[in-house]
C-alpha cells in the first residue's frame, strides 16, 4: 500500500512503487481525499490508477504501507499509519523536504523507518523523534526532474550566457536540498 497527499511526497516514492509492480507485487495506491491533496497528479501523469478510500480492515493486508509524506493533506498518512500499527504491518515514511514528518499533525503516530534527504534532515528527526530508526536515502526525483538538463548541460550554459550576454563568469551556487555548495565556471 503506497499513500501520499502532496505532489513532492508521491514524486520521491513513485520509482520505487513502479519497481515493486514490475516485479510483480501487487501495489495499492491511495492519495489523500483532502481537497488540496496533488499526490494524484503525479499518479496521473503516469496513468497509474489510485483511489481516495482510506484504508480500512475490508481491504486485504498489505506487506507494506509505504508513506509519502505530505505537508498539506496529512489525513492518509496518520490513518495509513494507524493501520498499519494495529494490524502489525511495516510502515515506511518517506520526506520529500527536511522536517515534513515532524508537523505538529503527526506527533501522534510514527512509522518504523523514517528516510529523508540528508545528514541535516538526520539530526532533525533524532531531535523530534529520539530512537526513530532514521536511513538517509537521498532524494530520489531529483535526477527524473533534472535529468534531461544534465545531458544537455553544455548547451544550457551556453544557452543562458547567451541571453544574459555574458562571456565567463564565476558562480556560486547553494541548494539547501544538497549538502555543500555547487562551484562552477560557466
Amino acid at each position: 500500500l503506497i499513500v501520499g497527499g502532496d505532489r513532492g511526497g508521491m514524486k520521491e516514492v513513485v520509482s520505487a512503487g513502479q519497481a515493486l509492480a514490475s516485479e510483480g507485487h501487487t501495489v495499492d495506491w491511495r492519495v489523500d481525499p483532502h481537497k488540496y491533496a496533488r499526490a494524484g497528479l503525479v499518479l496521473d501523469d503516469r496513468q497509474i490508477f489510485y483511489s481516495r478510500k482510506l484504508p480500512s480492515v475490508k481491504d486485504s493486508l498489505p506487506d507494506l504501507v509505504l508513506v509519502a509524506m505530505s505537508s498539506l493533506a496529512t489525513n492518509m498518512q496518520v490513518v495509513a499509519t494507524h493501520f498499519a500499527r494495529e494490524y502489525k504491518i511495516p510502515v515506511v515514511w518517506v520526506e520529500d523536504f527536511p522536517g515534513a514528518a515532524h508537523e505538529q499533525v503527526l506527533r501522534g503516530v510514527s512509522p518504523d523507518v523514517l528516510c529523508v534527504i540528508d545528514k541535516g534532515s538526520f539530526e532533525i528527526a533524532q531531535s523530534v523523534r529520539p530512537g526513530l530508526r532514521v536511513e538517509v536515502v537521498g532524494k530520489p526525483s531529483y535526477f527524473e526532474e533534472v535529468g534531461s538538463l544534465l545531458k544537455r548541460q553544455d548547451d544550457v550554459r551556453r544557452e543562458v550566457r547567451d541571453i544574459l550576454g555574458l562571456r565567463d563568469l564565476f558562480m556560486v551556487m547553494y541548494s539547501g536540498g544538497q549538502a555543500g555548495e555547487t562551484i562552477e565556471h560557466l
